[in-house]
């Protein structure tokens, strides 16, 4: 009933169908009431290929297997196929769908003995969905017994599973269904399982044509599911598990299919004008937002794995001061969130190179919700390469990430033995998930993740980052905020990573924002990048062209003159600024 439920569900999401395969041996037919009466006058004619069941001792005795809990159950199961061998040896990399045949309602205490619904997925050696044998009694023997099993409305009865006045229909359909679930997770689906009694009445519809009349009433109606929901699950664990899993693949899939890079959501511009990317390898299935601009964005579909869409000025204008967050949901299953659009249109500045105004520097960063510096932070820079002593530029070697329940900040460390620190001076002593990752030669950032909480006066909480060459660092705290606060920094198309920037303290001393300093790939960048003392220069020039500004609105017209020259005087010793 499983194998055959899985093609039907992949068909319904669009992922082709397909199923897993069973352990099969010759042996006599027992799938239908006829062939198992042939067997005993035609044995010949009864035998075929039937899925193979194995029956393994425990080395625990019932007494003790009834007095476990959930975990002990799994190790004890575990524990008893390590024991057999064979087919279950961790380098075959089985999944097993196992039944605690020891399982007994107790109805006295009125709970179920020897009985635990758990699912595990271990990738390099053996994974388990295990489940109590005490509502197998209402389990079909054979296909002829479905309908009749799925449509039994007699009572299931108080002293064999506790269920007072469930009728069996529902006691098979409920066993079924959760002993599936449990296989899921061990296939490696990461979807929570809902356990509504009122979504029962699934199980029965989807291998029964039709339900009619008062003897199924729960048949009567469909539950009105959300987009992503079945039977079997949601629609990223189907996906997930055709991309990932072998044992779903089938001749002529494609090699694409198999990437598992997650979908990638590219934000760039300011806010004059700013441009949402949504791309990815195994084609885009599904992406939602929340709330959005308006006007609408409309997103246009460039090719299956590309989607774009162009915000203009009135719609940032009128729609800024909401939250705007997109999901995506890639072909292969895996999904990238952005929790709010507009905090990546922070008003970059790009610093344009003396004598070469084709090559720009860019930033983009994960700060506060609200967009404003927190107060009392001061802001920091540290560039991949930087000039030592002598004046001869230099790499980073090391980059360390210090994290603890919140984000401490990050030190660069140098090949001439130096360090620069990201946030507070000298050396950064907090943060108990302190990692470190070498920055090898010709390898370069390809992303950075941030995670910050809620509130917007609060600093950041976690820290990630990954190289090119697939390894990653950090840790991101996401899972103990929820997960959806967690943004991904990576350099535009034709960029690379070549500093980091953000600011430091105001809020128990911690990092407020951390962001990326991009440039062009294949261009090499021209020393002054690296010198300290240049980036001074700029960082007092922003300062300038204000007071300046505020000086020419009082003067006028001509002091308005005064002051263009006096800032084309000190642009000739320094970087052009301008606002993308």
């Amino acid at each position: 009933m499983w194998q055959a439920l899985v093609p039907e569900e992949m068909q319904k999401a669009d992922p082709g169908r397909r199923s897993f395969c069973l352990e099969e041996e010759r042996g006599v037919d027992t799938l239908t009431r006829d062939q198992v009466q042939n067997s005993f006058t035609s044995p010949k004619e009864a035998m075929g290929l039937v899925p193979r069941v194995h029956l393994v001792r425990a080395s625990r005795t019932v007494a003790e297997i009834r007095a476990m809990d959930g975990p002990q159950l799994e190790d004890a199961f575990v524990e008893a196929l390590k024991i057999c061998g064979g087919p279950f040896v961790a380098r075959n990399k089985p999944v097993v769908a196992g039944l605690i045949l020891d399982s007994h309602f107790d109805a006295k205490r009125k709970r179920v003995l020897g009985h635990a619904a758990r699912g595990r997925y271990d990738p390099d050696g053996l994974s388990l969905a295990m489940f109590g044998s005490h509502l197998t009694y209402a389990w079909p023997r054979f296909m002829d017994e479905i309908p009749d099993c799925l449509l039994d409305t007699k009572p299931s009865g108080d002293s064999v599973d506790g269920r007072s006045c469930s009728p069996l229909w529902q006691t098979c359909a409920v066993g079924q269904r959760d002993f599936f679930y449990q296989v899921l997770t061990a296939f490696g689906a990461k979807t929570e399982q809902s356990r509504r009694v009122d979504d029962i009445a699934e199980w029965p519809m989807a291998f029964l044509g039709s339900c009619h009349g008062e003897k199924h009433a729960g048949c009567q109606r469909l539950w009105d599911r959300a987009w992503d929901v079945s039977v079997y699950g949601h629609l990223r664990d189907l996906l997930f598990l055709r991309a990932s899993r072998p044992h779903f693949r089938v001749p002529g899939d494609k090699s694409t299919l198999f990437c598992l890079d997650p979908p990638v959501i590219e934000i760039s511009g300011t806010f004059e004008k700013a441009v949402v990317t949504i791309s990815s390898t195994t084609g885009i299935k599904h992406f939602s937002t929340e709330q959005g601009p308006w006007p609408s964005a409309s997103f246009v579909k460039c090719s299956p794995g590309l989607w774009k869409a162009v915000l203009d000025k009135e719609c940032i204008a009128r729609s800024v001061h909401k939250t705007w967050g997109i999901k995506v949901l890639a072909g292969n299953g895996l999904e990238t969130e952005v929790q709010n659009v507009w905090a990546h249109l922070h008003p970059a500045t790009v610093f344009t190179l003396p004598g070469r105004r084709g090559i720009t520097i860019e930033k983009k960063s994960v700060g506060p919700r609200g967009g404003a510096p927190v107060s009392g932070s001061t802001g920091w820079r540290a560039m991949l390469k930087k000039k030592d002593s002598g004046g001869k530029v230099v790499r980073a070697t090391k980059l360390a990430l210090h994290v603890g329940d919140a984000l401490d900040g990050a030190m660069l460390y140098y090949s001439d033995g130096t360090f620069v620190t990201c946030g507070q001076p000298g050396k950064i002593p907090g943060g108990h998930q302190r990692r470190c990752i070498g920055l090898r030669k010709g390898v370069e950032i390809k992303c950075v993740a941030v995670t910050r909480m809620e509130r917007s006066w609060w600093p950041l909480v976690g820290l990630r980052v990954w190289m090119g060459d697939g390894r990653g660092m950090g840790a991101l705290n996401a899972r103990h905020h929820g997960g959806k606060n967690t943004e991904f920094l990576v350099p535009g198309k034709g960029r690379r990573i070549v500093g980091l920037f953000g600011r430091h303290g105001g809020v128990g001393g911690l990092c407020s924002e951390f962001g990326i300093i991009t440039a062009p790939e294949g261009v090499r960048l021209p020393e002054e990048v690296y010198d300290e003392t240049k980036w001074e220069v700029v960082d007092g020039e922003e300062q300038v062209g204000d007071d300046r500004k505020r000086e020419a609105e009082k003067e006028g017209k001509d002091g308005g003159r005064r002051a263009k020259r006096r800032k084309a005087e000190v642009s000739e010793s320094c970087f052009e600024i301008g606002v993308s």
